[in-house]
């Protein structure tokens, strides 16, 4: 599962706003904002993190342990 600060850095590589991601994902925008703030989540937290990390993998993003965590996909 992503972390927050991944899921910021991979929403903003490919250029996307909470909105795009939202309805990519079908998660609120409102629950995008606040995990990627670390608030917790009123509703499950991993179906909605998994959801938001697939919306963004199949945007072009690919998540790694290295630093930052995060890259374009064909990128090194």
């Amino acid at each position: 599962m992503i972390t927050a600060d991944q899921a910021v850095a991979a929403r903003r590589l490919l250029g996307w706003s909470l909105l795009k991601l939202s309805s990519c994902c079908g998660v609120s925008d409102v629950t995008i904002q606040r995990f990627e703030k670390g608030q917790k989540s009123r509703h499950g937290a991993a179906p909605n993190v998994n959801a938001i990390q697939r919306a963004l993998e199949v945007g072009g993003a690919e998540f790694t342990q290295e630093q930052p965590g995060v890259r374009l996909r064909g990128t090194k």
